[in-house]
């Protein structure tokens, strides 16, 4: 997945207030009183979130698509971020970190409660004691009631963008097509299918719990309020538990 699709992603993703990510994550860290110095950004796709932080903290980038990392580093030259081409469930660090985030639904991206599990215990091996892992889902609300069984459109003055969605049993199938119109005026086209999983706070509680995390708040997007049946974005802040 994010291959030839990766030198695309950042046209069709104008509308992401990377901005508010960025000010969210910090707000937690002084919630819970936590000044982390080594940062990973999981799924780090292009590096936009993660050249924001490291305004502030030593940023690690981790992701499975290379071409997304090829975009990422072209947007750092002077390598000031240290990006690794690792999954989410198959990752391995040169040492510990005091902070993590995954942004954007990639945890949707993990399809079966054992990929959750081998994903929390990974992060879990990798976060010193009392560390926080936030990261956020797209709900299966969102997924029922607003990306549903719906296609969505969007164009530049080059490319034409289609994302088609199909939801049956807590499984989001999207497909991506994108139009592109070459040098002589012929168009090329660009395809990929993504899957995501809908899953419930109860299931992710219980799957972060058992690897070694206490659940400090479940949050409904960029607030401190609690999610609630409607919620479309929701945000887990999550707690390493000393062993």
């Amino acid at each position: 997945m994010y291959q030839d699709f990766s030198y695309y992603y950042d046209r069709f993703a104008y509308d992401i207030d990377y901005g508010k990510f960025y000010g969210y994550y910090k707000k937690i860290f002084e919630k819970f009183s936590l000044n982390p110095s080594l940062v990973l950004d999981i799924c780090c796709g292009t590096g936009t979130l993660t050249r924001l932080m490291a305004k502030d903290y030593e940023m690690i980038g981790i992701d499975f698509s290379w071409e997304m990392l090829d975009v990422a580093k072209e947007k750092d030259p002077d390598a000031t971020i240290l990006y690794l081409n690792q999954s989410m469930t198959d990752f391995e660090l040169y040492g510990t970190v005091d902070a993590c985030y995954s942004s954007l639904d990639s945890v949707n991206y993990l399809l079966t409660k054992e990929e959750l599990i081998k994903h929390f215990q990974l992060v879990h091996n990798y976060l010193n004691p009392d560390g926080l892992y936030i990261f956020d889902i797209s709900t299966i609300y969102k997924f029922r009631h607003i990306l549903g069984n719906n296609t969505f459109t969007d164009e530049t003055e080059t490319e034409f963008f289609v994302w088609q969605n199909t939801y049956e049993d807590r499984l989001l199938t999207m497909d991506l097509d994108i139009f592109y119109q070459e040098e002589d005026g012929s168009y090329g086209r660009v395809s990929e299918t993504h899957y995501e999983r809908g899953y419930t706070i109860a299931e992710i509680t219980k799957a972060a719990e058992k690897c070694g995390f206490f659940v400090e708040g479940v949050y409904d997007e960029f607030t401190f309020h609690s999610a609630h049946s409607k919620s479309e974005r929701i945000f887990f802040v999550i707690r390493s538990i000393k062993k």
